[in-house]
């Protein structure tokens, strides 16, 4: 890319999704041991939601910054 600031953009996206795999592999963990253990899943439904709903906000930013090119 010739500028270097959407560049640097790019590559802070693709680090933040590296960020949101590993979150979902498991290597980021957060909340009470003890919930998660009682329940596996509950843990793993709530960062899928999280990241389901950053998402979203991600596409609708994305999406107006494609219509701005237009």
């Amino acid at each position: 890319m010739g500028n270097a600031a959407v560049a640097n953009a790019y590559e802070d996206i693709f680090a933040a999704i590296d960020v949101l795999n590993s979150a979902l592999d498991g290597d980021d963990v957060s909340g009470s041991e003890a919930s998660s253990e009682a329940d596996p899943l509950h843990g793993t439904g709530d960062t899928c939601l999280d990241i389901l709903s950053g998402a979203a906000g991600v596409e609708a930013r994305v999406a107006g910054l494609k219509a701005g090119l237009q």
